[in-house]
């Protein structure tokens, strides 16, 4: 079953991969910049509110923040000791900025661009609130707070701990899906029946995201050199693989029952997430090896969410 949901998706990758090569069309970099922000301030808000809206309230719906959290600083720890353990038997070898990159790379997942339609070709649309919930409430607020961090103090960064922070929360404060999400939370609980046809118009929009989502990330990626498969393989395993054994631990231990354990298993074994490199290009860190590492942690994802 993932394979066929791979092979869909996979083909708007190459597309997007595809495109960066091709003569006398928008430049890539210029053309993915565009697509993210018709995404994340129109598509995916839309998106958000008519998948939560319809989806039911869980009792367990709590644990899939709280899993995604302690997933989240599980890898942060483990790629945080074996990168500074190689930075000391090999210290010409990895550099500061790489480090940092690495880290980002090996601990936030791509939860939404690629999380979002793999969940839901595999288990089905009515499970389309579990990504949103596992990012919007866990991994992007962590990547504007602990990301920018992590990012701050191996990049030549001047800003104070106060300041990094206040910026982080800016940054989660301006992002319109979040609101979505509460908007759509608060109608449910409040009980406020919406429009029939707005919820179709929301779902209308919702149905280009998944694509553009693959596209974009296919313009992102960049093939993995020789020389850096070194470095950036330990990462991709952190996230291929700690991540997953971190998330199922945490659902043995809080019982949480099927099918909301396969999802956030598959949420947790999803590659590096892409808006890893706006953190890293905001703070100059080693953007080319972490765009190395998500290339190479997404073409290791089809094998390695096969087996979860």
């Amino acid at each position: 079953m993932i394979y066929n949901v791979f092979t869909s998706f996979f083909a708007f990758i190459v597309l997007g991969y595809v495109w960066r090569y091709i003569k006398g069309v928008p430049d890539s970099n210029v053309l993915r910049a565009s697509i993210n922000s018709l995404v994340l301030y129109i598509l995916l808000p839309l998106l958000t509110f008519s998948v939560i809206y319809d989806a039911p309230l869980h009792y367990e719906s709590w644990k899939i923040p709280f899993i995604a959290v302690f997933v989240t600083l599980g890898c942060i720890a483990f790629s945080l000791c074996v990168y500074v353990l190689i930075k000391r038997i090999w210290p010409e070898l990895l550099q500061n900025k790489s480090i940092g990159a690495l880290i980002l790379g090996a601990s936030w997942c791509n939860a939404t661009y690629l999380g979002y339609p793999i969940v839901t070709g595999i288990l089905g649309t009515q499970y389309g609130s579990i990504p949103l919930i596992y990012d919007l409430l866990a991994l992007t607020p962590l990547l504007w707070i602990i990301g920018a961090m992590i990012a701050g103090y191996y990049s030549e960064d001047t800003r104070s701990f106060k300041q990094r922070y206040i910026y982080g929360i800016k940054k989660i404060l301006g992002l319109p899906p979040l609101y979505a999400l509460l908007s759509a939370l608060l109608c449910k609980i409040l009980d406020i029946e919406i429009h029939p046809m707005i919820l179709k118009t929301c779902s209308i929009a919702g149905n280009a995201v998944p694509p553009l989502m693959m596209i974009s990330v296919g313009m992102a990626l960049y093939i993995p050199k020789l020389n850096s498969l070194v470095l950036i393989l330990p990462a991709a395993l952190i996230r291929l693989a700690i991540g997953p054994l971190i998330a199922y631990m945490l659902i043995h231990v809080l019982h949480v029952q099927e099918p909301l354990s396969k999802a956030i298993m598959l949420e947790s074994g999803m590659p590096s997430m892409v808006l890893t490199l706006v953190i890293a290009q905001e703070y100059t860190l080693d953007t080319n090896i972490l765009a190395q590492l998500i290339a190479l942690s997404t073409l290791l994802s089809i094998i390695s969410l096969s087996l979860i």
